[in-house]
């Protein structure tokens, strides 16, 4: 298990942190909480009082902005400025006094503000008034794999996406074909639990299309109702064009369904991401291809629940390596994306995009992790907020050699720019593939991916917030099994998982936070 520092772009001109204390009615001895790498600061708290230090590490800044993020309410809010003694310089050492109410736990930020130029884009990391109280450990429950085999044995299952529907049984989308057709019908099809273990699945089609219908990412609705983002193509004047749809259940069981295409000048590619804006109203990512525009990552947010009407904003033109984008909700409600673009000579990075207003229009990115040289690949992001309000990405890198490593990166801001990346799983020569992450009901990551190099699916669970380290078991190792898995948390606490051992669709409950010990077939 390795550990790395990256702190890159506009976020290398500051590593300003911010140090406080556990706070008490009265004065109180300083108990920090543990202290980043290269972070020099004393600590002092007495009563209300909170004593912030940081040291300068940029070059051209004229003050420096304090910011405090309530942890409960998640919004960050400015709360004071500095200014600055030696624009110049660095290594400068710097203090702000705040007072807050007695037996609160607050955040606390610094960034960097040039009078004539940019603002904002240097932060340092967060740190908090206390550290977060631990959480119950969920109860083990009665482990059971279900396996989801179509009527039809020509046809298969697999590249499906999981969340819990609003009665607390989970729900699925995934795709239905038979891959030795050389024209084969895909279908879109949606799935639901009949109970919390998922030892019996009902499902029903939702659109069909021939070619390819790509991943699907489902969400439920601030109605309650399930909603599903995918590309599919069509045939504009002889041209395929992938289109974006959405589909929105009318019910729970989704026997009902509105589709509606999104953003139809673009051309799709492969797959989205959904989620649900803190103002209730579902936003997508996605990649446009359409060779008149180049390469845009975007975001549409739309205007309804079923998304009927949309507004798109371009979020990135980043040249991708892979096509993958990722999309969650951050705590103040705004979204926050993670995606790949290749710079420079080939180099691969890990992009972030934090949005600042509810449909994206306004919004920054940075990259927060960087391979550098020819043939070097990132893909597969899969992000996720973690308990601590904070950004959690689960993503693959891949060497000129063709080696893969699965990686987590945890956020060290708000704004996410900078992380600190933590290998999960290392040297696969053919490929560590897919990886999906959730906040288990430890309040801790937890990670599903595919050991294609030996055909396994494997669970590893984070052992703090942050996850500088993991525990890995197989989860399953029968057959060619653990492609395209998809996780989430159940109602008991307990992750749920959902992965292709085709031709079938295999769903494991595990037994534990961590899915370790035996796992039965329910059938």
């Amino acid at each position: 298990m390795t550990i790395r520092k990256k702190i890159l772009g506009r976020a290398a001109g500051l590593a300003a942190v911010v140090v406080v204390a556990s706070l008490v009615a009265a004065p109180a001895a300083a108990t920090p909480p543990s202290t980043p790498a290269a972070v020099l600061n004393s600590v002092q708290a007495s009563g209300t009082s909170v004593s912030l230090q940081w040291t300068d590490r940029s070059q051209d800044e004229d003050e420096f902005w304090v910011f405090r993020r309530d942890a409960a309410g998640g919004k960050l809010l400015q709360i004071g400025a500095v200014t600055s003694t030696s624009s110049t310089g660095v290594g400068q050492t710097y203090s702000f006094t705040d007072t807050i109410a007695a037996g609160t736990r607050q955040c606390y930020e610094v960034s960097t503000f040039v009078m004539f130029g940019r603002a904002g884009e240097e932060f340092s990391n967060e740190l908090c008034t206390s550290p977060l109280p631990p959480v119950p450990v969920p109860a083990p429950g009665v482990g059971s794999t279900t396996t989801m085999a179509d009527p039809n044995p020509k046809l298969g299952n697999r590249m499906s996406s999981m969340a819990i529907g609003s009665d607390g049984l989970a729900i699925m989308s995934y795709l239905n074909y038979d891959p030795h057709d050389s024209n084969p019908v895909k279908q879109l099809r949606f799935a639901r639990c009949q109970n919390p273990g998922c030892t019996a699945i009902t499902s029903i089609g939702i659109d069909s299309m021939y070619d390819a219908i790509d991943p699907a990412s489902i969400k439920v609705g601030s109605d309650g109702l399930p909603i599903m983002s995918y590309v599919v193509p069509r045939n504009a004047a002889g041209q395929t064009v992938d289109d974006l749809r959405v589909a929105y259940c009318r019910n729970i069981a989704c026997t009902s369904v509105t589709i509606n295409t999104i953003d139809p000048a673009a051309t799709a590619f492969r797959q989205t991401s959904l989620t649900i804006g803190g103002d209730g109203l579902p936003l997508i990512a996605y990649r446009d291809y359409s060779q008149a525009n180049g390469w845009y990552v975007k975001v549409a947010k739309c205007l309804n629940r079923s998304c009927s009407e949309t507004k798109v904003s371009i979020i990135d033109t980043a040249s991708p390596v892979s096509d993958d984008v990722s999309i969650a909700t951050a705590a103040n409600g705004f979204a926050i994306l993670a995606y790949e673009s290749e710079v420079g000579n080939h180099d691969s990075h890990l992009k972030v995009a934090r949005c600042f207003n509810a449909d994206c229009s306004s919004v920054t990115t940075t990259s927060v992790d960087q391979f550098v040289g020819y043939r070097h690949e990132i893909r597969d992001p899969s992000l996720t907020i973690g308990r601590d309000g904070l950004g959690l990405i689960t993503y693959v890198h891949k060497d000129h050699h063709g080696y893969e490593e699965v990686l987590v990166a945890h956020c060290v801001n708000f704004t996410c720019t900078a992380v600190t990346t933590t290998t999960v799983s290392t040297n696969a020569v053919v490929a560590n593939e897919n990886p999906q992450i959730t906040i288990g009901g430890d309040g801790l990551g937890v990670i599903v991916y595919s050991d294609e190099d030996n055909d396994d699916a494997k669970v590893a669970h984070c052992n703090d917030i942050a996850c500088t380290s993991t525990t890995t078991v197989t989860l399953d190792s029968a057959g060619d099994t653990g492609n395209y898995p998809s996780i989430t948390t159940g109602v008991d606490g307990l992750p749920l998982i959902s992965y292709s051992a085709w031709p079938a669709l295999k769903v494991v409950h595990c037994p534990n936070v961590t899915c370790s010990g035996g796992i039965g077939a329910a059938s």
